[in-house]
């Protein structure tokens, strides 16, 4: 990958040999990407090796999240010509792909930032609460969200969509594909989160909008 602005080139990414792992959603035909990556950019200071999670699908929207010990690059792109193909050598379903199962909830101490087609402005969201079982199972699962503006708070229920959630993680991070009904609207959803509280949420929808947090509580347990 190669990140430019016009003429001015910004950073190349190489892949690290024997990293990358695809994971397919049959029921979007979208496509998770996680590797490790080489950054060689103009700004020195962001050169490095990062952990990468690249999520596709066939509208052409991608949104590339890049991260280090010293560094977390969230880039998003639209109008990509993205062609996913199923591959199901090692006989795994792509939907429905749980590896683990993922609880994510914030609290008083938790920092909130939303950016792109911010749906909810001027209001901040305040709580945020996803919950999804090693089954997959949409009825088992849980997201909700709940909006604040000035002295109202405004619960949005979630509702994940059967057959469509897949969880994949390693000892440190844990990422969830899934489509949601949230507050009446679809959503695709991908979620990467970090034991360590952080959290990226990127909605897809009538409105495309993510929810980065930092202090937030996650627990991923192996299945």
């Amino acid at each position: 990958m190669r990140f430019s602005h016009e003429a001015c080139p910004f950073a190349s990414t190489t892949l690290v040999e024997n990293t990358a792992n695809i994971f397919c959603n049959s029921a979007f035909n979208t496509a998770l990407i996680s590797a490790s990556v080489n950054v060689d950019a103009s700004n020195n200071q962001l050169d490095g090796e990062y952990n990468a999670v690249i999520s596709l699908n066939e509208n052409g929207n991608m949104t590339i999240f890049l991260e280090n010990e010293q560094n977390r690059l969230l880039f998003k792109i639209s109008g990509a010509v993205v062609d996913v193909e199923e591959c199901q050598d090692e006989g795994l379903e792509p939907a429905n792909n749980c590896a683990c199962s993922v609880t994510i909830s914030t609290n008083q101490n938790t920092v909130i930032t939303v950016t792109g087609e911010n749906v909810f402005f001027p209001a901040t969201i305040s709580n945020l609460y996803i919950d999804v079982p090693c089954n997959c199972n949409a009825a088992n699962s849980t997201i909700s969200v709940v909006i604040r503006e000035d002295f109202i708070q405004i619960l949005i229920p979630g509702e994940f969509e059967d057959g469509t959630i897949s969880t994949v993680c390693d000892v440190n991070e844990a990422v969830i594909q899934a489509g949601v009904i949230l507050g009446g609207v679809f959503y695709r959803v991908y979620i990467l989160a970090n034991r360590d509280g952080t959290v990226t949420a990127t909605f897809e929808g009538s409105s495309t909008f993510t929810i980065t947090l930092t202090g937030a509580n996650v627990a991923i347990s192996g299945c």
